[in-house]
Order: C-alpha cells, then sequence, then structure tokens
C-alpha cells in the first residue's frame, strides 16, 4: 500500500466514523427528506431561433410561475447557432446525426464520474416533452418513495424469457424474505431531538418490472442504461438488469444477469435500512433519476440541506484562513440562453464563477487577557532573582565557613 492510498483510507475512515456516530436514521429515510436530487442537462439544439411553436412547446419546461417549483429535476438550455462556437457545435451535430431533424432535444446524464455522457436526444415535440418529463413507471416509483417505501427495486427486462423469469422470482423471494426477517436502523435521542420522526419507517421494499422495447418508457430505459458505465454493451443486450431506487428516485446500482442473487440482494438492502454512515449524497453510491416530482412539497423534512463533514486538514493547510467562495448557480428547470459558446462546443454546463472571500470571526466584547508570552517573561525574571539570591546565600555561607 503507497503512501497516498493510506492517507486516503485513513481520511475515508475518519470520516465515516464521524458520521455513523453523528446519524442513525436509515439511509433511505435520510436520503428522502434531505438529499435534493442531482439536475440532468437538457440542450435544445437549433439551426437559428426556433419558430413560434416549437418556443411555445418550450415554454412547458419553465418553473411554476407562482411557487417556482421545477417541472423536473432538469436545466435547459438553448444552443441555436447565435455564436461562433455554438454554430460550430451545430454544424457538427448535423455530420453527426444527418438524419436528425433539428430541434433536437439532447439530454446529459448529472453523473459527473461518467463525464455526464449524452444519454438521449429526439426531435423537439410534444410526445417526445412528454417521454422525457413523465412516464407510468416512473409515477409509479415516486408515489411508493413518498409513502415512505424503503426501496423501489426495479426489474429491466431483457426479452429472454428464462432468465427474465429467474430475476423476478429471486427478487421477489429474496425482497419478501428481507421484508420480514432484517431489522431498520432506529434512530437515536440526538436524531429524535433533532426532530425526526421514528414513526416515518417503513421496512418495505417493492418490486417493478419494465420492458426494454416499451416504447412509453424509451427515455426513462435509456437513463436506466447509464446508471453505469457499459450496461448498454451488447454482452449485457440479453441479461435483465436490476436497480434499487431510493430517496428521491436515487438508483443505487445495477445487479446483472446472474448477478441477481440472494446475496447481492440481501447486500444492498441492508445497506439502505442501515444506518447512514455518511450524510453528504455525493460520497454516497448512486444516480438520481429524471422525475416530475416536487419533493420539497411532498416531503416533511426535518433537516433541507446535507450535512457537510468538517475537511480533514493536511500540515500545509493548517492555520491558514478560512475562504468563502461565492458562486452564481441557475435554479434547476429555468430555460436560459446559452451564451458560453466554448462550452457549448464541449457540451458542458457554464462554469459558476467563483471569487474567494477570506472571513475572520469577530472579536467579542471581552476583557483582554496578557499576551502569551508575558507569563514566560514573568517566570525568567523571577528564575533569574531567585538564581542569583541562591548565589549568594552559597557565598555567603562559603566566607562563614572560611572564618
Amino acid at each position: 500500500m503507497t503512501g497516498r492510498t493510506a492517507i486516503a483510507g485513513v481520511a475515508l475512515v475518519l470520516s465515516g466514523m464521524s458520521a455513523a456516530w453523528f446519524c442513525q436514521v436509515p439511509v433511505f429515510r435520510y436520503a428522502l427528506e434531505r438529499w435534493e436530487p442531482d439536475a440532468y442537462e437538457v440542450l435544445i439544439v437549433s439551426d437559428g431561433e426556433l419558430s413560434e411553436k416549437h418556443s411555445q412547446l418550450l415554454q412547458q419546461l419553465e418553473p411554476d410561475l407562482v411557487s417556482g417549483s421545477p417541472v423536473a429535476n432538469f436545466r435547459v438550455r438553448q444552443v441555436d447557432g447565435s455564436t461562433q462556437e455554438s454554430r460550430r457545435f451545430v454544424a457538427e451535430w448535423k455530420v453527426a446525426h444527418p438524419n436528425n431533424q433539428l430541434p433536437q432535444i439532447v439530454v446529459r446524464s448529472p453523473d459527473i464520474k461518467q463525464q455526464q455522457p449524452v444519454i438521449w436526444s429526439a426531435e423537439l415535440s410534444q410526445g417526445n416533452l412528454n417521454q422525457l418529463v413523465d412516464s407510468n413507471v416512473r409515477q409509479q416509483i415516486a408515489e411508493e418513495l413518498i409513502d415512505g417505501t424503503s426501496a423501489v427495486w426495479l426489474l429491466l427486462l431483457s426479452g429472454n424469457e428464462a432468465a427474465d423469469k429467474a430475476a423476478k422470482d429471486t427478487l421477489q423471494k429474496r425482497l419478501e424474505h428481507n421484508q420480514t426477517n432484517l431489522k431498520l436502523s432506529m434512530p437515536d435521542a440526538q436524531d429524535i431531538a433533532d426532530g425526526f420522526d421514528p414513526k416515518k419507517l417503513k421496512l418495505r421494499f417493492k418490486l417493478l418490472t419494465v420492458s426494454r422495447t416499451d416504447a412509453e418508457e424509451s427515455f426513462f430505459v435509456q437513463s436506466l442504461m447509464h446508471v453505469e458505465p457499459h450496461l448498454s454493451n451488447d454482452e449485457y443486450a440479453n441479461q435483465p438488469l436490476a436497480f434499487p431506487v431510493f430517496g428521491r428516485g436515487r438508483a443505487l446500482y445495477a445487479l446483472i444477469g446472474q448477478g441477481i442473487a440472494d446475496d447481492v440482494i440481501d447486500e444492498a438492502c441492508q445497506f439502505l435500512i442501515g444506518p447512514c454512515s455518511c450524510q453528504v449524497k455525493d460520497q454516497n453510491p448512486g444516480v438520481d433519476l429524471l422525475l416530475a416530482v416536487d419533493w420539497n412539497s411532498l416531503v416533511e423534512t426535518s433537516v433541507n440541506t446535507d450535512v457537510e463533514l468538517p475537511p480533514l486538514m493536511g500540515l500545509s493547510d493548517f492555520g491558514k484562513p478560512k475562504t468563502e467562495a461565492l458562486t452564481d448557480t441557475e435554479p434547476t428547470g429555468v430555460v436560459v440562453e446559452r451564451k458560453d459558446s466554448q462550452d457549448v462546443a464541449t457540451l458542458k454546463p457554464v462554469a459558476s464563477k467563483t471569487e474567494p472571500v477570506t472571513t475572520t470571526p469577530s472579536a467579542p466584547n471581552v476583557v483582554a487577557l496578557p499576551e502569551a508570552d508575558q507569563p514566560a517573561d514573568i517566570w525568567l525574571i523571577l528564575l533569574g532573582v531567585g538564581g542569583v539570591g541562591i548565589l549568594g546565600i552559597l557565598a555567603l555561607t562559603l566566607m562563614i565557613m572560611k572564618q
């Protein structure tokens, strides 16, 4: 083990220990109450300004005028060729997708670990907007999670009837077993004092199925296939995939084919109903799915934000002044015109400008204490005086002895 690896491991253990001491609320419930879903990026790619018809379609994606609530967890950006770089992007898009009529809806995953890949594209139309925003299976998932279900297990059927049946039977039996035999992590006195209600806890697993060929779920199927890299590879084409979904629509990971087994199912279930050992969402596994749900109005929460753990300081950082960055962030769901041409060309979101601001604590109204070096000076003086006195006594003693 290298020194860097060892240090990283120690840091991970320490942060985990700190968080585990802080919260005993089950992962699924903590995520439901306190983890805001990440936003997908929806690019509206057009060759010039949108027509009145397409502009009216796009208005449907704007947040509610009264509440300000977004339609779903996405941000919308227009790429219309109004700048040199965006014109280049539109031209490249036409070459790469000659059969795709503009304007196009291009959707990117929020998963930073996968460099936010494009997961779906379609012509800008009413039907495709409906496909993007919501679907029957996603409504069922949301209803279960809002009702307090620990996790919705979603089985993506492959079309291989034997493999699909075996996976469904295994999931159904094991989830029923775990629902009966596992025990929930219970909040401690501190969690209850912080406002968490243990009556909200429900140990329940729900199994839903969706076909890969379901036309009404095509966007949702594609988003599931991008929860992890390579799930769309040919080697998995004839294998069922299972996704435990929890919190506000967060898919934990994919179980593939023969991996849909009792021990792997148990591991996922135990993690989801166990204590939330790390409360910061980004430090937990999973990818948020795109759901049209106003979670904040439907889920009663005691804390509205992630609990950030204090950073571990290295020796080089010790004693440095604390800085805070001011960032400009766009609200989820807001329709904006793309201005940053370089980011448009690379299909990256506009970077927020940050300016560090050094903050220092204000001085309290107290009587000033002596300087830190004053006590040391006093002791030196006393020691000096005492030393002179002792030397004087010794000299006097020697004189007396000589006499």
